[in-house]
């Protein structure tokens, strides 16, 4: 193979490259860093984002009922800004203090499916 190139530094690089892609403890470690990244990624959903796919992921119910679903998403969305939560991962029970009863399920409905 080839490096392409009249550099020895670069010419190492590049062989570290294709030595790296072909080592078992690396090819692993690269995995688990992705596994972890993803993970991360789950945890920083964005919590207006969640509630907005638990919205659209409702299998026709009346009208009454979406519009009570929007309400409670409403006021979930005021409680959490005025607690300064942001990401799924964040929210508690504390935070639906000022909440009717019930109301807090759903979000955590959202979050486990998220």
């Amino acid at each position: 193979m080839s490096a392409k190139t009249r550099s020895w530094e670069q010419a190492e690089r590049a062989a570290q490259a294709e030595r790296d892609k072909r080592d078992p403890v690396k090819i692993e470690l690269q995995k688990i860093a992705e596994q972890e990244a993803a993970k991360v990624a789950v945890q920083l959903k964005p919590l207006k984002d969640t509630l907005e796919q638990w919205l659209t992921g409702m299998k026709g119910p009346g009208q009454t009922s979406i519009n009570s679903y929007r309400s409670t998403t409403r006021k979930i969305q005021r409680r959490a800004k005025r607690v300064g939560v942001v990401y799924v991962s964040e929210a508690s029970p504390a935070m639906a203090a000022d909440l009717p009863p019930g109301n807090l399920s759903h979000l955590y409905s959202v979050s486990r499916t998220a």
